[in-house]
């Protein structure tokens, strides 16, 4: 598999990935690729394509003690069916470190041009 994607104290590769994937959402998933979109010291936020064609997005954060994304998927389900624009599909959101000693959060992946990279796509940087 590809290389791994350092979280604080721990290594995120592709075979980890599709651990989380599996455990979580499709027992038989395959990913093709695995994109960073966003790093920081708290999270991180990959893009994730998988061999059926689906793409989603895993944001990761190293620990359990912590639940810090349940406010996330708690306001995109009620967001959901209500909002006039695109809302990602919560697929997963566990903290109990069952499949790793992290938490995470899987969402559907939208289509459509990243925040950093909208100046140069509208052509003003």
């Amino acid at each position: 598999m590809g290389k791994a994607i350092e979280l604080p104290g721990f290594p995120l590769d592709e075979e980890a990935v599709e651990r989380i994937i599996r455990g979580s959402i499709d027992p038989e998933a395959r990913v093709a690729a695995v994109e960073l979109l966003s790093g920081a010291s708290i999270n991180t936020v990959l893009g994730v394509d998988l061999a059926g064609g689906e793409r989603i997005v895993l944001k990761v954060r190293y620990g359990t003690g912590q639940d810090v994304f349940a406010a996330e998927a708690h306001q995109l389900g009620v967001l959901a069916g209500k909002a006039s624009f695109p809302v990602p599909r919560v697929l997963a959101h566990r903290k109990d470190g069952a499949l790793g000693p992290f938490t995470f959060l899987i969402l559907s992946r939208l289509s459509g041009v990243p925040w950093r990279r909208l100046p140069a796509h509208l052509g003003l940087a």
